[in-house]
């Protein structure tokens, strides 16, 4: 579960709705005034031996001056993330630099472009922990204006399940969330929600029928969901 303010109380929540990992944002979430924050409430966290959770981050794109310098903050701590996100993920490079400065800390590449897509083969073979790989609806959406369906993203979803399959990692699908979600995201949950949840029990059945093995989310009342598809 993606931790999306800086705030105490937010990554609580997050820790108590039972996901198997919590990361905290330091990317497109967090208002650059806000990273400092951030940073404190992450290296709390990793010092912290009280969840039971996979504690990690995510980074800035390791090909900007902000994803580097996360990097040098992160390559610093005493206490290292078990694991770390790295957003817009471009090319197998960017997680070898990421590997040259932190080894043995597992890495999780998100593709966010047309691009990253079309490499996803040669990202999930980068050498280093490279342990799976996240599809980025949204941005893929934008970057490519492919409508946010499931026929519409079908043959990337494909394309990434194949390239994580064949390295032997995970494939990891982002928030569950439409076009009319994107335009009023309270909305969108609100019916998820007095549905029963029907729409998300189905689009968790089609990830792992397609040969996805995680999901990533935002929202702790998807969580119990999503652990009950990919943890049985």
């Amino acid at each position: 579960m993606l931790v999306t303010r800086a705030s105490s109380n937010v990554l609580k929540r997050a820790i108590q709705s039972a996901a198997s990992s919590v990361l905290v944002d330091l990317e497109s979430s967090v208002a650059p005034a806000e990273i400092p924050r951030a940073r404190e409430l992450a290296a709390e966290f990793f010092a912290s031996t009280e969840p039971s959770c996979v504690r990690g981050v995510r980074l800035n794109p390791i090909a900007t001056d902000q994803g580097r310098d996360d990097l040098q903050w992160l390559a610093a701590l005493d206490a290292k993330p078990e694991a770390v996100l790295v957003s817009h993920v471009e090319t197998a490079e960017e997680l070898e630099f990421f590997a040259a400065a932190m080894p043995d800390t597992p890495v999780a590449a998100l593709l966010e472009s047309g691009a990253a897509v079309e490499r996803s083969s040669e990202i999930a073979a980068a050498n280093g922990p490279v342990v799976m790989l996240v599809f980025g609806l949204g941005d893929y959406s934008r970057d490519t204006g492919l409508p946010m369906t499931w026929e519409g993203l079908l043959p990337a979803r494909t394309r990434v399940a194949e390239s994580a399959h064949a390295q032997g990692i995970v494939a990891s699908d982002g928030p569950f969330i439409d076009e009319a979600g994107m335009r009023d995201l309270k909305s969108f949950l609100e019916r998820v929600r007095t549905t029963d949840y029907v729409e998300l029990r189905a689009h968790l059945q089609r990830l792992e029928d397609l040969g996805f093995g995680a999901m990533s989310t935002a929202f702790p009342d998807h969580v119990p969901l999503i652990n009950e598809q990919f943890e049985r």
